[in-house]
């Protein structure tokens, strides 16, 4: 029993402390597709905009066309390359899900309602423009 929890306790502080591999931070870029929004009046069409995120050791940056965002996120799932995270913004209480692919360099993001989803690939260094 003692065994049990002392394994139980050592794997969910490894799973609080853990971090997203050095290989794996960087920029990533994609886009956003078109999306319309019921307003309950009409709809409204929003045109596609590219997305860059810019992943460090202990922050992320989203830019969105020309408006750029800020915050924080902890790794909620990792399954070896692979990570979940849970991202917190400055500017919202809404908590967004990034999925990272690191063996096919790759980022998920899922939506927000009415947001679709959205596939974006790592950018190497050089084709970088922040």
């Amino acid at each position: 029993m003692k065994l049990f929890l002392l394994t139980l306790f050592i794997g969910s502080a490894s799973l609080i402390y853990s971090q997203v591999k050095k290989r794996e931070l960087g920029y990533y870029q994609g886009i956003i597709s078109s999306y319309t929004i019921n307003t309950g009046q009409e709809l409204l069409s929003v045109d596609s905009s590219v997305i860059l995120v810019w992943l460090e050791k202990d922050q992320i940056h989203f830019k969105l066309d020309n408006k750029e965002y800020n915050g924080t996120y902890i790794v909620k799932e990792r399954i070896k390359r692979n990570y979940i995270l849970k991202v917190k913004l400055n500017f919202s209480d809404i908590q967004e899900e990034l999925r990272i692919e690191g063996k096919n360099k790759s980022m998920w993001r899922k939506g927000l309602f009415p947001q679709p989803d959205s596939n974006l690939h790592k950018l190497k260094k050089k084709e970088v423009v922040w």
